[in-house]
């Protein structure tokens, strides 16, 4: 019984990735060698189906903000270790 339960699970899974390959296969051969956007690149653009939502617009503003906020903090970080990488390159060397 678990064998046959196998069995259909695995044709099942293979109907699956075989028809979702044909599917992805078929939109992009339709637009042609770096023709438009990917089939799925819509729903994470700013036109994509939730973009007028309040709560959309909320997290990606939320978003944006701990970006830039984490962006600031690393470029302080690399700021910071390039200039202590230099004062002690300059100390090793024997500058003031």
């Amino acid at each position: 019984m678990s064998c046959q339960r196998h069995k259909r699970l695995s044709l099942l899974w293979e109907g699956v990735a075989l028809s979702l390959w044909l599917c992805c296969g078929w939109s992009s051969g339709a637009a042609g060698p770096g023709g438009g956007p990917g089939a799925l690149e819509w729903l994470l653009s700013d036109k994509g189906p939730f973009h007028r939502s309040l709560e959309f617009q909320e997290a990606l503003e939320r978003y944006q903000q701990g970006f830039s906020t984490r962006y600031k903090i690393y470029r302080e970080f690399g700021r910071w270790k390039v200039n202590s990488l230099a004062v002690e390159k300059r100390e090793s060397f024997g500058g003031s």
